[in-house]
């Protein structure tokens, strides 16, 4: 995420982590301005009717390929440059561990500030997370792989449920997914809109609140509620936490293997593992098919997970991996092409300065989305046209940061990220 410049052990930049960096940042961006960054207050209305007629794709593009898959790519490529660093520190003779955990501290408090335009932040995560990796940095690479694969398979929830098994004689409760894709209770009480009146309408007024936020009302939610929610999001509602920390062990096995110091010298490997992730994404998802598809799988048997629910949810996560995994080797393929590689080679100025780009998407999503900006205009707008209008964020940052690096060495965060980790300014100036 540093714009620290990668060498091979040749001295060749390895500027397709770069690109594949910027590759990622393009899904996670498409993401968040889909969802309005989290400022739902509106309906998407029909304003052009041509574009409403993409809606159905783009949000089948966006819940099957773009969410949580190129996250997962940005979360590896963190495992990755976490090795990367460690490793170049260590070639110098200096233990880097004590360092990396004030580098640590520092992204923390940049995450926090981040998390005042965007509580869905993840930079606070994985700077958490990221304090672990240091801990683990010493392991051997096979219980690296084992943790990785404990993970990825569902074993903290299989441990859950094993602990925390209730009674043969307690209710079974079926969670089912709303409208919305927010799983409810089917025993509970549910509301009954008929009986709101004119004078207590709790959906209006909760709209209303919302949007009558002034800048100070979001900042207070998002600061407050926003690790709450992070914490109950990653750990609790999904697995979104554990795969994240799988994918920074496997960020750095694979750096130990010094895969992409290699990537030029063996292509047939590069297409036969993108072969092999494809065929395997394929295999997963014939067994998901397996599972009965009339509910989302969310079982629970006195607040405790089945089994069922938890093999699926697992299954669920290995496929999404599996795709991040083949398409990071479909763009390494091209890449390593000579005819593709200077159009995908456009990416690596954004992936460079990927912590400043991840932090103005954060800024332009709020200022277009949030209440106390233009939520009121934006917020009215389809899926369809704010896919669209992140496709325009995208290209923006894209030329800017090609501009900016013309003339400096680092991003602007990154510039202050890596002073602030050696306490000295660095040049910034190329």
């Amino acid at each position: 995420m540093d714009n620290q410049k990668i060498f091979s052990a040749t001295g060749r930049r390895i500027e397709v982590i770069d690109a594949l960096r910027g590759f990622a940042l393009l899904g996670v961006l498409l993401t968040h301005m889909i969802s309005h960054f989290g400022y739902y207050l509106f309906n998407g209305v029909e304003r052009v009717p041509w574009l409403s007629g993409l809606d159905g794709f783009v949000g089948w593009l966006n819940a099957n390929v773009l969410t949580g898959r190129f996250v997962n790519i940005f979360a590896f490529l963190f495992g990755l440059s976490f090795f990367i660093q460690m490793d170049r520190a260590a070639a110098k003779g200096v233990d880097f561990r004590r360092k990396f955990l004030w580098r640590m501290a520092v992204l923390c408090a940049i995450g926090v500030a981040n998390t005042i335009f965007f509580s869905g932040d993840i930079l606070t995560f994985y700077a958490f997370l990221g304090v672990i990796m240091v801990a683990l940095y010493k392991w051997r690479s096979w219980a690296l792989m084992l943790l990785t694969l404990l993970l990825l398979c569902g074993g903290p929830r299989f441990g859950a449920a094993l602990l925390l098994t209730p009674n043969q004689s307690a209710q079974t409760t079926e969670i089912i997914p709303s409208d919305n894709g927010i799983a409810e209770d089917n025993n509970a009480p549910q509301p009954n809109p008929a009986e709101w009146s004119a004078d207590n309408n709790p959906a209006r007024d909760f709209v209303e609140k919302m949007g009558s936020q002034t800048f100070a009302d979001s900042v207070k939610m998002n600061l407050v509620f926003g690790l709450f929610g992070k914490i109950m999001f990653q750990f609790f509602a999904t697995n979104r936490g554990f795969i994240t920390f799988a994918l920074f062990v496997l960020g750095l096995i694979v750096g130990r293997l010094r895969f992409f110091e290699t990537l030029h010298l063996h292509p047939r490997r590069n297409l036969s593992l993108f072969v092999i992730f494809a065929v395997s994404l394929g295999v997963v998802n014939w067994l998901i098919s397996l599972f009965p598809q009339n509910n989302f799988a969310n079982f629970f048997v006195g607040g405790v997970q089945s089994y069922e629910s938890i093999a699926l949810m697992s299954l669920q996560d290995i496929s999404t991996v599996l795709l991040s995994a083949t398409m990071v080797m479909g763009f390494v393929v091209l890449y390593e092409l000579p005819m593709m590689e200077k159009y995908l080679a456009v990416l690596a100025p954004y992936g460079r300065m990927g912590l400043t780009n991840y932090v103005m998407q954060s800024v332009v999503g709020a200022v277009l989305f949030a209440p106390w900006a233009f939520g009121a205009t934006f917020g009215t707008w389809s899926v369809t046209e704010t896919f669209l209008l992140g496709l325009g964020v995208y290209i923006a940052q894209i030329a800017a940061s090609a501009l900016w690096l013309r003339y400096f060495r680092y991003g602007p965060l990154e510039w202050f990220w890596r002073s602030a980790t050696y306490m000295k300014l660095q040049p910034l100036k190329s």
